[in-house]
C-alpha cells in the first residue's frame, strides 16, 4: 500500500484474515454495551469517579460480532462510535485476531493482554491517546494509531514482527523508539511535528516512508536514508495531509532522485526511467557548474593567497625595520626618562632645602616677634598700672573732699538747729560749685527758721540776744552785733 493510501482511519487488509470472519459495526446508539448501564458482566461497574458507570467492552459487543454469536470463535471486531471507556473482557475472544475501535473515547491502550498472542492487527483511531503502552504483542503486524495526542513513539520492543505503522495525526517531534522493528515495512508520520531526519539503519525492510505535512526543510538529513535499499516510496508532500517546506526548495526532486537511487514513488508519483535520467542529468550539470564555481573560486583563493604572501613579506621587512626603529625611540625615550628623573630628584633636594631655610628664618621670625610682643605687653601693662595707681589716689581724694563737705554739712545742719533766735544763711558764694548743693539744701529745709535780710552777713544775730549761740556759730567770734 502506498504512503497516500494511508490517509484518514481506514482499517487496511489483512491478507491471513479467515473469509469466515465478520465484524460489528455500530453507530452511536449501537450494541448494549454503548450505554453501559445495562450490559452483562462487567458492563456496568461503577467509574473512579463515580459519576457515570464505567463503560467496557463486553459479552454483548462479542455475541453480535460473533457468526453464531459464540465469542471464543470471533475473531475481528470493529466498534465505531461506540462508548467505551475501557478495553476489557478480551479473555471471552481467545482467537481475535483484529481490533478496530474508532471514536469511542477509549483514553489508554490496556487490556490486551488475552488476545497478545492471537491479535495480528491494532487499530485505535481519534481516541485521544497522549502514550503508547501495553503494547506487548509478539504477533503483531498492523499498529495504526492515527489522529490522536501521543508526542513520543515508544513501547514498541514487544512488537518485533510489527510490519505496518501509523501514527499520522500526531504531536511527535522526533522519530526515535524503532530500533526494535527490524521487520517494518511501512511508516507513515504524516501531520506531526518532525523537523530533522535521523539515521534508520537498522529499519533494514523499510519499504514506504510518508512524511508529508511535517517541518522538514531541508535537504541535510537526506542522506541518512541512503542505507535503506528496500526503500520505495517516499512523501514529502501529501494530497490529503499537506507538504513539508522542503519541497519549495530549488532542486528538490533532483537531488532526491540522485541521492535515493532505489525509489520507484516520489510524493505519490510513479518515478520513471526518464524522470531519474533527467534528474541526474539536471544533478550533473548542477554538480558541474558547483565545481565550476569552486575551481574559480579556489584559483581566485590561491591568487588571493599569493597577493596575501607577498604582503607578509613586505610586511615582515617592514617589521623588521620598524623594530628597530623602535629600539633606538626607546633607547632616547629611556634617556629623557632618566634625565627627568635626574632633574626631578635635583629639583626635590633643592626645594628640600628652601623649605628648611625658610622654616629656619620663620622661627627667627616669630622669636623676635614673640619679644617685642611681651615688651610691649610689659610696657601696656605698666602704663596700666599708673593710670590706676593715679585713678585711685584721685579715688581717694574725692572720697577724703566728700566726706569733710559730709561733715561740713552736719556741721551746718546742727548749728541752724542750735541757734536761738533768727539765724540768717547767706549764700554761699556762686565761685564754689563744691557748697551749692549745701545751700540749696538749707534753702528749702531751713526756710522756717532762718531770715536772710537783704545784704545782710552770712551768720549775725538779732537784738544782741544769745552772743555766745552766735559767736560759736561764726567760728569763734566775740558776743554782740555782726555786722
Amino acid at each position: 500500500m502506498s504512503a497516500a493510501g494511508g490517509a484518514g482511519g481506514g482499517a487496511p487488509v489483512d491478507d491471513d484474515a479467515p473469509a469466515s470472519a465478520r465484524s460489528a459495526r455500530s453507530g452511536g446508539g449501537g450494541s448494549g454495551g454503548a450505554g453501559g448501564g445495562g450490559g452483562k458482566a462487567d458492563g456496568g461497574s461503577v467509574g473512579s469517579g463515580g459519576s457515570r458507570p464505567l463503560r467496557v467492552l463486553n459479552e454483548e459487543h462479542f455475541v453480535d460480532a460473533a457468526e453464531d454469536d459464540d465469542p471464543a470463535s470471533l475473531t475481528e471486531l470493529e466498534l465505531i462510535f461506540t462508548p467505551i471507556d475501557k478495553i476489557d473482557n478480551l479473555h471471552q475472544c481467545p482467537k481475535l485476531r483484529t481490533l478496530h475501535l474508532i471514536d469511542t473515547g477509549t483514553r489508554r491502550i490496556s487490556g490486551l493482554e488475552p488476545v497478545s498472542r492471537s491479535l495480528v492487527r491494532l487499530l485505535l483511531s481519534e481516541q485521544g491517546i497522549t502514550k503508547m503502552e501495553g503494547l506487548e504483542l509478539p504477533n503483531l503486524r498492523e499498529l495504526i494509531l492515527t489522529d490522536n495526542a501521543i508526542t513520543k513513539i515508544e513501547g514498541l520492543g514487544g512488537c518485533p514482527k510489527l510490519q505496518r505503522l501509523w501514527l499520522q495525526n500526531n504531536k511527535i517531534t522526533k522519530l526515535a523508539g524503532l530500533e526494535a522493528l527490524g521487520d517494518l515495512r511501512e511508516l507513515c508520520l504524516q501531520g506531526n511535528k518532525l523537523t530533522e531526519l535521523p539515521r534508520l539503519d537498522h529499519l533494514v525492510n523499510l519499504q514506504v516512508l510518508a512524511l508529508g505535512a511535517n517541518r522538514i526543510a531541508d535537504f541535510k538529513d537526506l542522506p541518512n536514508l541512503a542505507p535503506l535499499r528496500l526503500l520505495r516510496s517516499l512523501s514529502f508532500d501529501d494530497v490529503h495531509y499537506g507538504s513539508c517546506p522542503v519541497i519549495n526548495a530549488d532542486g528538490y526532486r533532483d537531488f532526491v532522485l540522485c541521492t535515493l537511487r532505489q525509489l520507484t514513488e516520489l510524493d505519490g508519483e510513479p518515478v520513471e526511467a526518464d524522470d531519474r535520467r533527467a534528474a541526474q542529468d539536471a544533478f550533473l550539470k548542477q554538480a558541474l557548474e558547483f565545481a565550476n564555481k569552486v575551481e574559480s573560486l579556489c584559483h581566485d583563493n590561491e591568487q588571493e593567497l599569493l597577493a596575501i604572501e607577498a604582503r607578509r613579506q613586505r610586511n615582515w621587512l617592514n617589521a623588521g625595520a620598524m623594530r628597530s626603529e623602535l629600539l633606538t625611540a626607546f633607547g632616547e625615550l629611556e634617556s629623557v626618562v632618566r634625565a627627568g628623573r635626574e632633574s626631578v630628584v635635583a629639583e626635590q633636594q633643592r626645594q628640600q632645602r628652601v623649605r628648611e631655610a625658610n622654616l629656619d628664618a620663620l622661627a627667627l621670625t616669630l622669636e623676635e616677634s614673640r619679644r617685642e610682643q611681651a615688651a610691649w605687653v610689659d610696657r601696656r601693662l605698666a602704663a596700666e598700672r599708673k593710670a590706676m595707681a593715679a585713678e585711685e589716689a584721685a579715688f581717694a581724694a574725692m572720697i577724703s573732699r566728700a566726706e569733710a563737705e559730709a561733715q561740713e554739712a552736719q556741721f551746718l545742719a546742727g548749728l541752724a538747729f542750735r541757734t536761738h533766735g533768727s539765724v540768717v544763711c547767706q549764700e554761699l558764694s556762686d565761685h564754689a560749685p563744691d557748697f551749692r548743693f549745701v545751700s540749696s539744701h538749707f534753702r528749702e529745709s531751713m526756710s522756717s527758721v532762718l531770715v536772710r535780710p537783704k545784704g545782710g552777713p552770712l551768720f549775725g544775730v538779732v537784738d544782741g540776744e544769745d552772743g555766745g549761740a552766735g559767736g560759736s556759730g561764726g567760728g569763734g567770734g566775740s558776743g554782740g552785733k555782726r555786722k
